[in-house]
């Protein structure tokens, strides 16, 4: 579902972060990389960009 207020954990919800999704997958699997940050305006999509890159990658996610 595409405009739902709660963030995606897939990456086919994701819309047009196909380049930021893959920088960042690829610096995840980097084993030398200590710290990534993922900066941008409020409600523009850093959470959902995380949370569907670590799933994808079946990184443990948890929500609460």
């Amino acid at each position: 579902m595409l405009f739902d207020l709660k963030p995606k954990i897939n990456r086919n919800d994701l819309f047009n972060f196909n380049q930021e999704f893959n920088a960042l997958a690829r610096f995840i699997k980097v084993p030398l990389t200590r710290l990534i940050v993922v900066k941008g305006l409020r409600r523009s999509g850093k959470t959902s960009l995380i949370l569907s890159t670590l799933n994808f990658i079946k990184y443990t996610v948890c929500i609460h």
